[in-house]
């Protein structure tokens, strides 16, 4: 499926994105995810991190915006471009291909 998807309010215990070439925008979004994009560009904007976060964009950009009371673990990889987070992460491991570590407990909800 390609086009675009934006989405500006939703709460449910999970949710599924699955678009070929296109952009997604889901904004206020409380609950767990997994959205999949091969071509474009992703921007999820959570109002509450209640589950993982499973994301993969193959050819573009993706932007996660967390609340800043979220407790996560963070395991982030690019094939090509450069990865960033600007939480203060605890046991953080940092190239410019691969970010982990934990921000908060870290126990339960994993990006």
């Amino acid at each position: 499926m390609s086009g675009n998807l934006d989405i500006e309010s939703l709460s449910a215990a999970s949710g599924s994105i699955a678009i070929r070439s296109g952009n997604v925008r889901l904004r206020y979004y409380t609950g767990s995810v997994k959205a999949e994009l091969l071509s474009g560009n992703m921007n999820l904007q959570m109002d509450e991190l209640k589950g993982p976060i499973n994301t993969e964009v193959r050819s573009g950009h993706l932007n996660i915006d967390l609340p800043s009371r979220s407790s996560f673990k963070l395991n982030g990889k690019v094939r090509s471009g450069t990865i960033t987070c600007d939480f203060p992460l605890k046991s953080k491991m940092v190239s410019t291909q691969k970010v982990e570590g934990t921000y908060g407990s870290g126990k339960k909800k994993s990006i």
